[in-house]
């Protein structure tokens, strides 16, 4: 069973989760209401639809122009996670990431859906919830959570 964060009273007033878990979520079209936060000077939400991405390159490409990358990626995926892991450019305390028609992306691009997926779940929640505040000079943590819309 998932718990639905924004239904938990789990936020405090600038919309940070009290005891924060940053994870990846599966939701239906139907359930985004639950879980979205609106945007404020403090959140950043959002919305990637995977229905015209058709590789890794060409999303990192739409993340590098949707957060105002420094500088671009070039396709490679260091520089990426780089980025993605700096946001230092940015003020905000919580990203909200919802992606739609990842399943239909996967089907043709089994790989690079796993790279997608797999960068989510094992580098880039985890630098944000634990490793942020001892990695970068005056650094701290931050809510980030990818939602998976079917």
């Amino acid at each position: 069973m998932v718990i639905c964060p924004a239904k938990s009273g789990a936020y405090n007033r600038k919309g940070i989760i009290k005891n924060m878990k940053n994870d990846i979520y599966h939701i239906s079209k139907k359930q985004i209401n639950e879980y979205l936060i609106p945007p404020n000077d403090r959140n950043k939400v959002l919305h990637i639809d995977f229905k015209k991405i058709t590789s890794w390159k060409e999303y990192s490409a739409v993340m590098e122009r949707a957060l105002v990358f420094p500088r671009p990626c070039e396709g490679s995926p260091n520089r990426f996670l780089d980025w993605i892991r700096d946001l230092s450019w940015q003020n905000y305390d919580r990203y909200d990431i919802f992606i739609y028609n990842f399943k239909k992306f996967s089907s043709k691009c089994f790989l690079d859906a796993y790279e997608v997926y797999r960068e989510y779940k094992e580098t880039i929640l985890p630098f944000w919830e634990y490793e942020a505040e001892r990695c970068i000079v005056g650094g701290k943590s931050k809510a980030f959570n990818v939602y998976f819309v079917e």
